[in-house]
């Protein structure tokens, strides 16, 4: 038996959300495994049935079921995104602002945000910000509020807690950061 006690890294998130990013190195577990557990009792909250879209809260205790952890791993999947090592100097490099919860980075062109298997060997700006930040949990990465494209160049800001991620997304939406765009014409 397995046990998880939620802090403020992970409150507020959807209990089903929190399983997919707590087994989400675990390939041989599957979205329908973790649904398949949650409505046989085999991962409970605070030692009862709970809902998929129950949202969690500090002390909530998750009790994962020894008989759901040890499904047996399939070798046959390949795990992970594969990069080339990256030079913490470079990322450094890219910095424009950092403090406890935030990160602003100043993205180059021909650096995509997302890790894509088209581009296996290529870094992402989500490879240099976890280079950079390590999770702190299982459960949350540091991630940015935002994308841009490929080809475009500019600021990313980056939420370093779950909190100030939240926070970033809700003064996007709420329209309280501006966005500019410059084009050059050639």
């Amino acid at each position: 038996m397995q046990t998880i006690v939620i802090d403020s890294t992970n409150h507020d998130q959807r209990f089903d959300r929190f399983l997919r990013k707590y087994f989400k190195s675990q390939t041989q577990i599957t979205l329908t495994d973790i649904y398949r557990g949650i409505r046989n009792r085999l991962i409970l909250v605070n030692n009862k049935k709970a809902k998929e879209d129950y949202r969690l809260r500090d002390g909530d205790k998750i009790t994962i079921s020894k008989e759901f952890s040890d499904k047996p791993v399939d070798t046959s999947k390949p795990v992970g995104h594969k990069i080339a090592p990256i030079d913490i100097n470079y990322v450094k490099s890219l910095i424009l602002f950092e403090d406890t919860n935030r990160l602003i980075f100043n993205k180059p062109t021909g650096i995509s945000i997302h890790p894509s298997d088209n581009e296996n060997k290529q870094r992402s700006m989500h490879d240099l910000l976890r280079a950079y930040i390590p999770a702190t949990a299982d459960t949350f990465n540091p991630a940015f509020g935002y994308r841009l494209d490929k080809e475009t160049s500019g600021v990313l800001i980056a939420g370093k807690t779950y909190d100030s991620l939240q926070y970033i997304n809700q003064i996007i939406r709420d329209r309280q950061i501006k966005k500019e765009y410059l084009a050059v014409v050639i």
